[in-house]
């Protein structure tokens, strides 16, 4: 997951009959960068199955980390 969180960008190659060619998106820590405690990073996304998701890295007390997810 921390991978993930740390990719600064994202190449996505679209699979549709229109040629849409690839787009890159750049990805940000916002809640990092603001200072938000405990918050190593997150990334969200959208599909139709789960709708808009977050995934989130946090540290908790004693160095624990705990890892996030809301679907929908």
């Amino acid at each position: 997951i921390r991978d993930v969180i740390e990719t600064p960008s994202y190449e996505v190659n679209y699979n549709n009959p229109h040629g849409r060619p690839p787009a890159t998106i750049a990805t940000t820590v916002k809640m990092k960068q603001d200072g938000v405690d405990g918050v190593i990073g997150g990334k969200t996304g959208t599909t139709p199955e789960a709708g808009a998701c977050l995934v989130l890295l946090t540290e908790a007390g004693g160095g624990n980390r705990v890892v996030t997810v809301l679907m929908g």
